[in-house]
């Protein structure tokens, strides 16, 4: 199999992949299609392994709590936006961006107060 450079509009092709790292990952695929994928292991071998790390102390992890979602980051983004469009067109859009930047602060962290003292007393 003969090496061949790419020459003309392949050459700047190749050299903008490389750049933005596409070259090394097609190689990387390219390679790892010859390769066999593990096998997965049979259950009774996680099962015996679980049950050899709850002896040794090892617990489950605590279900994680995530924050109930809320409208507020979208406030302050929009805030921002007009904030930032106001002072290219008009100063009264800054100010109304300026008093929804400030809505939507207060808003997130009295939701995020809230929701913390909630999660503290339960």
């Amino acid at each position: 199999m003969e090496n061949r450079r790419p020459t003309g509009f392949g050459r700047v092709v190749a050299h903008v992949a490389a750049a933005l790292g596409l070259a090394a990952m097609g190689y990387a695929v390219a390679d790892s299609t010859s390769r066999r994928l593990p096998q997965s292991r049979p259950a009774e071998i996680e099962a015996r392994e679980l049950a050899t790390r709850r002896a040794e102390g090892w617990v489950e992890p605590l279900p994680e709590v995530l924050p109930a979602p809320t409208y507020w980051p979208a406030v302050l983004g929009v805030g921002i936006a007009f904030t930032l469009g106001g002072l290219a067109t008009n100063l009264l859009i800054s100010a109304v961006g300026i008093v929804l930047v400030i809505i939507g602060v207060v808003g997130w962290i009295a939701d995020l107060v809230v929701e913390s003292s909630g999660a503290q007393h339960a």
